[in-house]
């Protein structure tokens, strides 16, 4: 339901369709916005870009030593650098743990994704594939 309300700033009538509680309308509020924006010292986006980096960097080092824990399902290598991990259905695979790891996704969401797949090691990775690609294009 559209809600009619007044601008704080200028005056001008606008509607908003869901809950925000505004009193600006959109040209006012984004103009406060990159006046609240660029009045932020310039090192303010160094600082985050360094803690996302630092936090990514930490998300990292704590799947490959999740990683490192399960070890290879078909030989015994351990370690994380060259252990892959494998969606044995693929249409359940909603992304990619790997990237998710670079993107920021939290701890819970990045296990539920890599518990559907089998911790392998890089070169049975490849043999596994090469057996699925064998099966798929040998005649029955």
């Amino acid at each position: 339901m559209a809600k009619v309300k007044t601008c704080k700033n200028c005056g001008a009538v606008f509607t908003r369709y869901n809950s925000k509680r505004t009193r600006l309308c959109h040209p006012c509020f984004r103009k406060k916005d990159r006046a609240v924006t660029h009045a932020k010292p310039p090192s303010w986006r160094a600082h985050n870009v360094a803690k996302s980096v630092a936090r990514i960097s930490a998300m990292r080092e704590r799947f490959g030593v999740w990683k490192a824990t399960k070890g290879c399902s078909q030989c015994p290598e351990n370690t994380s650098s060259c252990l892959d991990m494998h969606h044995p259905d693929p249409t359940k695979k909603e992304f990619s743990v790997s990237r998710m790891c670079g993107s920021g996704w939290s701890w819970d969401k990045i296990i539920i994704e890599a518990e559907k797949c089998i911790v392998i090691c890089s070169n049975c990775h490849r043999k596994l594939h090469a057996k699925l690609r064998e099966e798929k294009t040998t005649p029955l």
